[in-house]
């Protein structure tokens, strides 16, 4: 019996020592890094496409929100930031307003900025988002209704932030007054309210009004 098992225990002793530890081969290792990098393409991929779709949908609702401003001054844009009650500019007032062809009547005006609200019947709509904070070098976007043209997408970012006023790169046209700037999670920032040429420029830029002035009107 005890012959048997030292035989054993030589025989595993032998077999032991020819086995070699596993190696992991090159080209294994090579393919482990490819797919892993393959799957972080895809996750970063999938990523952007989910930010671009998100992006889809702010606009589309950016472009709901959207109204044609037409007055005997001229004609321009709005957001609807709830149901029946939009926001646009002062410059726009008239005794006989319209929104997307209705009659529209003034609610309220703000003395200090170029902001003005105004009622008439509108497609239903939430309250807008307000956000806390607007930062220079901020992405930002709008729609709006310049002259020959309906819910014209620009993008662009907050260049300056000065005198209470926020300055942006946007392209901006005349019909461009009264259009909702939101930034890049949709909240509303403010209102185009004019647009100013910057010398070596070939278009000129947006001035906005913040959108802490319309919590004011509301106090």
């Amino acid at each position: 019996m005890k012959l048997k098992l030292c035989l054993v225990f030589v025989l595993l002793l032998h077999f032991l020592l020819r086995v070699k530890p596993l190696e992991t081969p090159i080209s294994e290792t090579e393919w482990t890094a490819d797919k892993i990098m393959l799957a972080i393409t895809a996750n970063n991929k999938q990523i952007e496409e989910a930010k671009e779709d998100m992006m889809k949908n702010l606009v589309a609702e950016a472009t709901f929100r959207n109204v044609y401003i037409e007055t005997r001054r001229g004609k321009g844009s709005g957001v609807i930031i709830s149901t029946n009650i939009i926001l646009t500019c002062k410059h726009l007032m008239d005794n006989l307003m319209f929104v997307d062809g209705k009659p529209a009547t003034i609610v309220q005006i703000n003395r200090d900025t170029d902001l003005m609200i105004l009622s008439t019947k509108t497609r239903e709509m939430p309250k807008v988002g307000l956000p806390e904070k607007v930062s220079q070098d901020e992405e930002v976007f709008s729609v709006s209704n310049p002259i020959g043209h309906h819910d014209l997408l620009v993008r662009g970012r907050i260049v300056d932030i000065a005198d209470g006023m926020f300055y942006s790169d946007m392209h901006v046209f005349s019909g461009s007054s009264g259009s909702g700037v939101y930034n890049k999670k949709g909240g509303l920032i403010g209102i185009v309210s004019a647009m100013q040429g910057v010398p070596g420029m070939g278009f000129p830029y947006a001035v906005i009004v913040p959108i802490g002035n319309l919590l004011k009107m509301f106090e």
